[in-house]
């Protein structure tokens, strides 16, 4: 479990490639920054993250849309039982 904390906010810092906390934009003391490797293994992930979501977003776009989009639009009317402006 990751417990490095911020100190300044003292929230616990997430594992991100910055060296400053993503909370409230202080500095990260360098006894408590993610060392290169580790910067690396992130980018990596995200670029794997990437990579997956256009491969399926580019499969799903060659599917056909099978649903259905509809929308109703009143305008003017009175639904109330006084019955609006008619006398």
């Amino acid at each position: 479990m990751d417990t490095r904390k911020c100190i300044k906010c003292e929230r616990v810092l997430q594992k991100t490639s910055f060296d400053k906390c993503m909370y409230c934009g202080a500095e990260i003391p360098v006894e408590l920054r993610l060392s290169k490797e580790e910067k690396q293994d992130i980018a990596k992930k995200k670029i794997e993250i990437h990579n997956r979501q256009t491969s399926e977003s580019q499969s799903s776009s060659n599917e056909p849309d099978d649903s259905i989009i509809t929308s109703s639009i009143i305008i003017g009317s009175d639904f109330t039982s006084g019955g609006g402006d008619c006398g």
